[in-house]
């Protein structure tokens, strides 16, 4: 990995384009724009390296909340609680396998004041028990049928949790999107 490593964010809004949050999102270039990732930990580490030490997360997130993506192996390290419980949700990333350790790691980074979203979010026997834990679901736009995110929101409306759609590319999207009841709403509309 390049000794230099950038940082995109992404800004996540709310129905009147208020900005809520960033998800930060590492770069291996200042023009890149997608991440060229050798493993997801060393992504991972990178953005909060980078938050923590050279940015500082005043500078860098401007009072709102970060959304930092981590799967398994930094949910189960302590690279998970580096950064401030207040200004972060952790995003489990879709490929995280739901095990029962995994169940009793993000129940203790909860008890410490963390909150989570679930990344990509398919509603799935396996996914069920995550749900408690959460505090959002993220939903890719594109990669749902119409029908499929109608089904898929109110089945997660059962539970406290806000609903963040994501890769909302285009006013009319972002408007679908509004009457399905999603709170936030993030993509390049918005960017």
């Amino acid at each position: 990995m390049s000794s230099n490593a950038y940082i995109a964010r992404q800004p996540i809004v709310d129905a009147k384009h208020h900005l809520f949050a960033y998800e930060l999102l590492f770069r291996h270039s200042a023009h890149a724009q997608s991440a060229h990732i050798e493993s997801d930990i060393d992504a991972g580490i990178t953005v909060i390296a980078n938050t923590l030490v050279n940015m500082g997360t005043e500078w860098l997130l401007k009072g709102k909340q970060a959304f930092v993506n981590m799967e398994s192996s930094m949910l189960m390290s302590s690279f998970s609680t580096l950064l401030p419980p207040d200004k972060v949700v952790i995003e489990i990333l879709e490929s995280v396998h739901i095990t029962p350790d995994v169940l009793e790691r993000l129940a203790e980074l909860k008890a410490a004041g963390y909150r989570f979203a679930l990344d990509d979010f398919q509603y799935l026997p396996e996914s069920e028990s995550l749900l408690p834990l959460a505090s959002y679901v993220k939903l890719d736009v594109l990669a749902h049928t119409p029908e499929e995110l109608v089904r898929i929101v109110n089945s997660v409306r059962r539970h406290p949790l806000e609903l963040i759609a994501e890769k909302v590319e285009s006013p009319e999207q972002f408007r679908r999107c509004q009457a399905l009841g999603f709170d936030y709403f993030q993509g390049y509309y918005f960017a």
